[in-house]
């Protein structure tokens, strides 16, 4: 046996966890507790709500808010934290983080 093929007592014990996990989860579920009539009448009021307008009250805070934002990013450039942000941002430009790379 290569080197390479042999198990560490850490993998044997890692992969007898998940083969114990894979045998043991769908036991779990099938001991899953009924939805309560509290959570059904929330995910029927959720689930209509995207098809509702907002309240032309709301869409105007909204848009304040979202302009007190850009305002706070605008003023907040030239400060020191901010522009040590756009010193990173520049110098990671066109790169792609790590945990993203296939």
């Amino acid at each position: 046996m290569s080197p390479r093929a042999r198990l560490s007592r850490r993998d044997l014990i890692a992969r007898s966890a998940l083969a114990l996990s894979a045998v043991a989860l769908p036991a779990l579920r099938l001991r899953a507790q009924a939805i309560s009539p509290v959570m059904t009448a929330l995910s029927g009021y959720m689930a209509a709500a995207k098809d509702s307008p907002l309240p032309p009250d709301v869409v105007e805070k909204a848009k304040h808010h979202i302009l007190d934002t850009f305002a706070a990013m605008l003023s907040g450039s030239e400060l020191p934290p901010g522009r040590a942000a756009l010193e990173l941002a520049r110098a990671q430009a066109g790169r792609v983080p790590k945990r993203m790379r296939c």
